[in-house]
């Protein structure tokens, strides 16, 4: 705390983890009061951010130069937003980049309610869903159980395995491939797939 307070002279800190984490990682780790909400201009897109109410601070900062990318692809594309949480991509996809149209689709009502004043804030329009992401892709049918030649891979993090992406990862829960269009082909990165598997 000291040190980042030398760091950063007149920033506001704010720490908080899981109980279950501090015991796995053997430590203790105080509470203290979240600040008020605060609104923040990232590349010109703004959000308001409550700080502590979720993981990552409830925001995802880390995410800043994916959603400035994202911004790039998308002029005057449709773009779909899973899991969109508070509208960090789906926001930036519209408001930056111009897209045609914009849906985000969260489980989490509380979470759209803050995607839903962050397009307020912007001055954009996207229409956000409730709902599971995946019963909400089977309606459309639009998830494959397995890869097929009309379809394109779901990357999760446990796909990762030594540098590559292991994939399809039959032990997953999760569905493992989207079904193919021009849009999804042209989006898809082959850069990580392991030579070996292809």
């Amino acid at each position: 705390h000291r040190l980042l307070g030398e760091r950063f002279p007149g920033a506001r800190l704010f720490w908080f983890a899981e109980e279950r984490i501090q015991k796995q990682e053997s430590f203790d780790c105080w509470e203290i009061a979240p600040p008020p909400p605060v609104v923040v201009s990232e590349n010109t897109v703004k959000f308001r951010v409550v700080v502590g109410s979720a993981h990552k601070t409830g925001f995802f900062a880390d995410q800043r130069d994916n959603r400035r990318l994202l911004a790039e692809l998308c002029r005057g594309q449709d773009v779909l937003d899973l899991c969109t949480h508070t509208g960090g991509f789906a926001v930036y996809a519209k408001a930056r980049g111009a897209a045609r149209t914009v849906v985000g689709v969260d489980l989490d009502a509380a979470a759209l309610a803050a995607a839903k004043d962050n397009a307020a804030l912007n001055n954009v329009v996207i229409a956000f869903e409730v709902a599971d992401v995946f019963a909400w892709l089977r309606a459309m049918d639009s998830l494959r159980p397995k890869p097929g030649k009309d379809t394109v891979p779901l990357i999760y993090s446990g796909h990762f395995s030594g540098g590559y992406v292991a994939w399809p990862n039959s032990k997953g829960r999760k569905p493992n491939a989207l079904a193919m269009c021009a849009k999804t082909e042209s989006l898809l990165c082959r850069h990580w797939t392991d030579p070996k598997q292809q």
